[in-house]
């Protein structure tokens, strides 16, 4: 358990120093780092590993679509987090939840996006993972 929040604590922030961060409400870092710590500090793990495996998604969608900008060197040290992410998936699938609550996708435009990323994330995740050693 514990290495699993170390990986997704790594894995979450290097792919966030590695952008400018952004203080909207819903993805202010100040703000998601305080709610996680005051999560793991009153017990509550279930829902933090829940909330770190979201960030995990949305980190290694981020890492997909800047990986062809980074430098050679940069790249390869993205490339090592993004094999242990890949083991870490392997043996922690994430869950993509496609229900629409009934509702046409056409009314649902952001979550039918969330669901076709976060299956281009496990489809690079499982061709990393059958190229790394």
């Amino acid at each position: 358990m514990v290495a699993t929040v170390i990986l997704c604590f790594a894995a979450f922030w290097f792919g966030r120093s590695q952008s400018q961060p952004v203080y909207l409400y819903d993805q202010n870092p100040l703000r998601i780092d305080v709610a996680l710590l005051t999560s793991l500090r009153g017990g509550d793990t279930t829902n933090v590993v829940e909330k770190l495996d979201a960030l995990l998604e949305l980190e290694t969608l981020a890492a997909m679509r800047n990986r062809s900008s980074l430098q050679d060197h940069d790249r390869k040290i993205l490339d090592q987090t993004l094999e242990r992410v890949a083991r870490y998936r392997q043996q922690h699938p994430w869950l993509i939840d496609t229900n629409t609550n009934g509702m046409p996708p056409l009314n649902l435009p952001g979550q039918v996006t969330w669901i076709a990323e976060q299956k281009q994330v496990e489809a690079f995740l499982r061709d990393f993972a059958k190229q790394s050693p």
